[in-house]
């Protein structure tokens, strides 16, 4: 959505200009980099992800639901003739516009930088350069094909529908995660490694003991 928030903003009729709100989230976004940055040593990266995930679900839905209500059901940004109730002077037009700047900030609060850290932590060292590589790869291809099939989604779902499709996929996204992402923050990389290599483990086993809980076993 990002190379079309400007629009986006515009559709919802914003109470503030597309354009000032299109800074405004920039700006948020650089924050929520340095926010993630902060706090992601003392609470923790699966804490963190969970959490920011279940923001984007929130305010997705919240977005879809004032969507249903309010807007026509082939509503979409696109369409220059769009039939919209004039809501300019209700408080309900600040509905969207702060969640639409929540969703944007909870992504770059950990969704959008978490993969980057685990490349360096959940792959073998034997093959981390390769596979490293390979999953940046397809980072930036599906990167890729969600900007350019955005269009082409919001005109055939509209605006409520394709907020509701993103809804869902965070939501699955996040019943993944609760159940198979680690907590690799506070690790030693060679522990982590001996978790994943214990061929034992459930894909479900994500629990990685920290080295004080280790020694205490070991004693």
């Amino acid at each position: 959505m990002t190379p079309y928030l400007q629009q986006i903003f515009k559709a919802y009729q914003s109470p503030i200009a597309p354009k000032v709100a299109t800074s405004i989230v920039s700006v948020m976004n650089v924050f929520a980099t340095i926010t993630f940055l902060c706090l992601v040593r003392f609470v923790g990266k699966r804490r963190m992800y969970l959490t920011v995930l279940s923001g984007v679900c929130i305010s997705s839905f919240v977005i879809s639901v004032y969507g249903i209500i309010l807007l026509p059901s082939d509503y979409n940004s696109f369409n220059k003739e769009n039939n919209v109730p004039e809501l300019n002077g209700s408080w309900l037009v600040y509905i969207p516009t702060f969640f639409l700047i929540i969703w944007n900030y909870c992504s770059y609060c950990g969704i959008l930088m978490m993969p980057w850290m685990f490349l360096s932590e959940l792959f073998p060292f034997k093959s981390r350069g390769a596979a490293a590589g390979l999953s940046a790869a397809i980072n930036y291809i599906m990167g890729f094909v969600t900007i350019k099939t955005y269009i082409n989604l919001e005109k055939a779902l509209s605006m409520q529908g394709i907020a509701m499709f993103y809804c869902v996929i965070a939501t699955l996204g996040l019943i993944l995660m609760y159940n198979i992402m680690p907590e690799t923050e506070n690790r030693s990389l060679e522990a982590i490694e001996l978790h994943f290599s214990d061929s034992s483990k459930k894909i479900t086993d994500w629990y990685i003991p920290h080295e004080d809980e280790v020694r205490k076993s070991n004693k």
